[in-house]
């Protein structure tokens, strides 16, 4: 009985989660994956080099050129606060940088949080907003 129990509760479990679109709704221009992030040391030292800078109100985005066609995105972040509130930040950061990724070009972008900010509660969601607004503004996106 209890094997059967298990076999029931895995495949429940297997196909109810994650949730995913039918393959001909999944957009993979719109994903943002392990290619168009930055991972590495070495992928973050160019913008030392003369970077052009985007001073926001909530952070500040550094950008330079690629060869790829596509853009790529590093987050920047203190290890301050409590992990949830990190990943809450870097997930809006990552989600509100997709959602404008038709206007980023073909460029690599290192989003810097201030170590001075509390990453709690309101905070990502006015980072959210500034780097839709502020940051669409700056490289002449539409407003959506």
């Amino acid at each position: 009985m209890a094997a059967r129990w298990c076999n029931v509760a895995a495949h429940a479990v297997a196909s109810a989660w994650p949730p995913r679109l039918p393959e001909s709704k999944q957009d993979p221009s719109r994903d943002l994956g392990y290619n168009k992030r930055l991972h590495y040391r070495r992928q973050f030292l160019p913008f030392f080099d003369g970077a052009e800078v985007f001073r926001l109100s909530q952070c500040v985005v550094f950008r330079i050129p690629n060869d790829l066609g596509h853009f790529r995105l590093g987050i920047t972040l203190k290890a301050r606060g409590s992990s949830v509130e990190r990943n809450r930040t870097k997930r809006q950061v990552r989600e509100s940088m997709r959602r404008l990724g038709v206007d980023l070009g073909s460029y690599d972008y290192n989003v810097v949080i201030p170590g001075h900010r509390k990453l709690s509660r309101p905070y990502p969601e006015r980072l959210g907003l500034c780097l839709k607004g502020e940051l669409g503004r700056a490289l002449g996106a539409p407003s959506r």
